[in-house]
């Protein structure tokens, strides 16, 4: 695979308190793909994307500011790399998805504590994700996948040696729209799409330490992180709050 980008983004400051930050992206991949055996494959696909966003932010004041952001992503298709006779389709897709967010962040004028808490939506068009027997798995398109939820944010300074960061994440991530090429008789619309925990936290703590004159400071640091439960496969029946295989 050959990949090629360019992208940018501007910061305009419109007035003292409002600014405005527009993007864009460019993508272009080539794919060649070969196999020889029991499947042959002699295969070039070549694919291109274009990736705007839009950001906007406004200062309350000195110390609250409001945020929203529109973005989409790209990420191209090629061929899968697990090639079996029930795989009647060796490549895949792109995949796009577009997201919008809003938040308001504060930060004491001391810096003794910053926070922000944010909600986002988005949607990915083609969702790439590997499917097929455990032992089999390839990569496919698996339809529309819908994602939605929140976060919090903060870090604190007590002193100016101690500092204390920690966060939440809510989020539920499901299949909204499901499609598998191989087989179309299936139907996974609803279910939580593997890998993705609907609930996340972490909390850390430093301190910093001063050396000798000249060497700086040595700050030692403790974290810890929590993980809600995930699926591994999009096919545990999920709904009116069951789970079974």
């Amino acid at each position: 695979m050959d990949s090629y980008a360019i992208f940018g983004d501007l910061a305009w400051h419109a007035t003292d308190r409002l600014d405005i930050s527009p993007g864009l992206r460019f993508d272009y991949e080539k794919a060649r793909a070969r196999a020889d055996g029991a499947v042959t494959i002699a295969g070039e696909r070549s694919f291109g994307g274009v990736s705007p966003k839009l950001g906007a932010s406004y200062a309350l004041d000195d110390e609250w500011r409001v945020h929203g952001l529109f973005s989409t992503g790209y990420k191209a298709g090629g061929f899968t790399r697990n090639v079996t006779p029930e795989n009647i389709a060796f490549t895949y897709d792109p995949q796009n998805t577009y997201n919008g967010e809003t938040g308001i962040k504060y930060r004491a004028l001391d810096g003794s504590l910053e926070a922000s808490l944010s909600a986002y939506y988005n949607v990915t068009k083609d969702y790439q994700l590997f499917v097929g027997d455990v032992y089999l798995k390839y990569l496919q398109n698996a339809g529309e996948v819908t994602a939605k939820g929140i976060n919090l944010a903060f870090r604190a300074n007590p002193t100016e040696r101690l500092g204390i960061a920690g966060g939440l994440g809510l989020n539920r991530t499901t299949f909204t729209k499901y499609e598998n090429s191989v087989n179309p008789g299936i139907d996974y619309t609803g279910n939580r799409v593997p890998y993705a925990p609907e609930f996340t936290a972490n909390l850390a703590l430093d301190y910093a330490f001063d050396l000798a004159e000249g060497w700086g400071q040595l700050i030692p640091r403790a974290g810890m992180t929590y993980a809600g439960s995930v699926f591994f496969d999009e096919s545990v029946l999920q709904r009116h709050g069951r789970s079974s295989v």
